[in-house]
């Protein structure tokens, strides 16, 4: 869209339908710098610099901002969830997890993430939101999960969460120290 199109009263943004599909990290990493810093006042290139947010990309942030109602869906104003980024982390998992249940609300009455595999929750995404995005879509939605301490299927879990711990046998003492410990006949 040309800048002539925004001066003649278009809005350079459209409010997305499409679920967020970038990097989980960068969009909780720009939910604490917010907290931190306060709500920028533009959303660009140069908060994202600032905040130490480099590597993410613009638009997917703004895409998960604006899905979960964190940002008004017109502008660079704060969304009517704002108000999360500023709450103890406790506070803020259970409200990202009210934002999560509500803006997926056609996943869950779709799918019992608590018993889907991968593949079902990609198909999920596929049919819900967007045939082309949906592997990435879901990862950020089982990212956002995580952190909101929303339960999942353990099929779904990182693998490296999905290990449980082996039982460690107890330390053995090189044979020389054992000779010293054992008493002399």
């Amino acid at each position: 869209m040309s800048s002539n199109q925004i001066g003649q009263g278009r809005r350079p943004f459209r409010p997305s339908g499409q679920a967020p599909y970038g990097s989980p990290r960068a969009f909780l990493r720009f939910l604490e710098e917010a907290g931190r810093w306060g709500w920028p006042e533009r959303l660009d290139e140069g908060f994202l610099e600032r905040a130490g947010l480099r590597g993410g990309s613009l638009w997917e942030l703004r895409v998960a901002l604006r899905f979960l109602g964190l940002m008004d869906e017109w502008e660079d104003r704060r969304g009517e969830r704002y108000s999360i980024v500023f709450l103890p982390e406790a506070g803020r998992r259970r409200a990202l997890a009210e934002a999560v249940r509500q803006s997926y609300a056609p996943l869950w009455q779709a799918l019992d993430v608590t018993r889907a595999s991968r593949e079902e929750l990609v198909e999920a995404f596929r049919r819900i939101y967007s045939p082309e995005l949906a592997e990435r879509q879901a990862r950020f939605f089982i990212g956002l999960c995580q952190a909101a301490g929303i339960s999942l299927a353990a099929r779904l879990r990182p693998r490296r969460e999905r290990r449980r711990p082996q039982a460690k046998a107890p330390p053995v003492a090189p044979p020389a120290a054992r000779e010293r410990e054992e008493p002399a006949p």
